[in-house]
């Protein structure tokens, strides 16, 4: 009688380290990296154009590449421009908020400057949240608009300057 209580307290015993085994080896995978990665891939660019009448105007460029002109501003088709481009990668698929300032200064080198309204994007207005794919080798564009403002009798020059969007993971 005592040789089999010894071998139940053994077959018991084999049982919960099997189960113990069984715990172990079926934990939940490593989940990747939360880590957002996002590439400038093209600047924002509105082409040549000119003021025709010196009276100034916007020039405009939507987030599709569409570019408009309003006043004495005159749009040079051999060159439309076009959109900012951002290379967007995040792992887990994950919903991305993107805010930035609603303007920008361009500066020429003689010190000459423009007002840059920034946007919208092709994924909408100044805190548009929108979701990234499940893949983490999959990246997302986003394209960005502006209008440019040209004071009356600007001087023709390059202007350079830049905006800031912050993409906030959610």
């Amino acid at each position: 009688m005592g040789l089999i209580n010894s071998n139940t307290i053994y077959i018991k015993l084999a049982a919960m380290l099997l189960i113990f085994y069984v715990e172990v080896c079926s934990a939940q995978p490593i989940i990747p990296q939360r880590v957002i990665t996002v590439t400038p891939s093209q600047n924002l660019d509105f082409g040549l154009f000119f003021d025709g009448t010196g009276s100034g105007g916007t020039i405009s460029i939507d987030w599709q590449g569409n570019r408009t002109t309003t006043g004495g501003i005159v749009g040079l088709p051999s060159y439309p421009g076009n959109p900012a481009l951002f290379e967007i990668k995040l792992c887990q698929g994950r919903n991305v908020t993107i805010t930035y300032a609603p303007t920008a200064i361009l500066t020429a080198s003689n010190g000459e400057n423009l007002t840059l309204d920034v946007g919208p994007t092709e994924k909408g207005e100044n805190g548009a949240i929108f979701a990234i794919e499940n893949n983490c080798n999959f990246i997302t564009i986003l394209r960005v608009g502006g209008t440019l403002h040209i004071p009356p009798n600007a001087t023709a020059a390059v202007y350079t300057g830049t905006f800031e969007i912050s993409f906030n993971q959610q």
